[in-house]
Parts: structure tokens; C-alpha cells; sequence
């Protein structure tokens, strides 16, 4: 599996993953191939700064999910830097974390074009434009770069309309194995449902 070394381009692609899902990986994958970075470092949260917004499966569970899904993606890289250095979960600490510890490295952080609009209210924003690139995965055209106050890169993705909230509502409600599988992975939906995470 590739490692961030000296002179290679790599992606960020944090958040929860509650659980991982087709359309995270469908972004990592479309901006690495469009970009031609070396790889995507995936890296789970262990919190989030807003205390209102805990996530339902441990992380643990969150990392299990991730390593399960991944299997033989040789392009990610599962990074649990968050909890190694018990980071505080705002992107800036990550960000400048990774470049820390991987100091000749060029990093892009990958976002949802659902994030666009928001990225001007993360904590300390202009500093953290200023220390990562951004690219966002957004439908050409859709016009979401407009949505922001800070400079984002647009790369154009098929769009997969799905949401872990969602994907939770349907194991709450009983969605079968193959019914999972059109969302999620099927070695991290197996894990799913033989744990039953989401049912407690």
C-alpha cells in the first residue's frame, strides 16, 4: 500500500463515516484520478467540536466499517491520526497535523459540494484555506463554487444521491443485506448487520 512521502500529492477525506458509503468513495475516487494524486488519506473522526453532533457507532466501529469497505483500494489510506494525537476534530488541527507529520507532502482536502456553502463558518476558515488546498466534487455546472466566499476547487463527479442519516433510517427499519449493498460496501454492510450497529 502507498505511503505519503517526500514530493507526492495526496488528498484528505475526513468526517465520521457513520457508516462509509458508496458516494464517499466515489468522490475520493474521482478526485484523485482527476487530479492524478498519489492517494487519499481517510481519516475518521474521533469527536466532533460540536458536541450536538455525536456519532451513533463508536469509533471503533467507525474504523472496523472503514478498513472493511476499503479492503484492497490500494489508493486509500486509513489515517486514525485524529485519535493518536487526541486532536480536538476541527479541520484546521487535522490539516496542519498531517503536514506536521508529513512535511514534504502536498495535501488537497476533499469535500462534498454540500459542504461549499459552508466552509466560510468552519473554525478559524481563512487560515485553514490558507494552509490546504480544497476541491469540492460537484455536478459541472451546478454553480456551487458561487457559494462560497473562499477559493474551491471544482471537480465535476457523477452525483450518488446518498446520506449516512439515511442509510441509518434504513437499517433501523429493517432493510435487508442486498438492499444495504446498494449504498454501502458489501463487506462493511456485513459488518453492519452482524454487529448490528445501528439497531441499538
Amino acid at each position: 500500500m502507498p505511503n505519503p512521502e517526500n514530493g507526492s500529492k495526496w488528498g484528505i477525506l475526513g468526517g465520521s463515516f457513520d457508516p462509509i458509503h458508496n458516494g464517499h468513495i466515489n468522490l475520493a475516487n474521482s478526485v484523485c484520478s482527476k487530479k492524478k494524486l498519489d492517494g487519499v488519506l481517510v481519516v475518521p473522526a474521533v469527536k466532533h467540536p460540536n458536541k450536538n453532533r455525536l456519532s451513533e457507532a463508536n469509533y471503533s466501529d467507525r474504523v472496523a466499517m472503514l478498513k472493511a469497505a476499503l479492503l484492497g483500494m490500494t489508493e486509500f489510506l486509513i489515517c486514525e491520526i485524529e485519535a493518536e494525537e487526541s486532536l480536538s476534530g476541527y479541520t484546521i488541527d487535522t490539516v496542519r497535523a498531517l503536514k506536521k507529520r508529513f512535511p514534504k507532502v502536498k495535501f488537497y482536502f476533499i469535500i462534498g459540494s454540500d459542504n461549499i456553502s459552508i466552509i466560510d463558518n468552519w473554525y478559524m476558515a481563512e487560515e485553514l484555506i490558507s494552509e490546504v488546498e480544497f476541491i469540492a466534487g460537484t455536478r459541472p455546472g451546478s454553480g456551487n463554487a458561487d457559494k462560497s466566499q473562499l477559493p474551491v476547487e471544482l471537480i465535476g463527479i457523477p452525483e450518488l444521491d446518498i446520506s449516512s442519516s439515511e442509510i441509518r433510517k434504513m437499517i433501523k427499519s429493517g432493510c435487508s443485506f442486498e438492499e444495504l449493498t446498494d449504498y454501502v460496501p458489501a463487506s462493511a454492510a456485513e459488518y453492519i448487520l452482524k454487529k448490528g450497529i445501528y439497531n441499538k
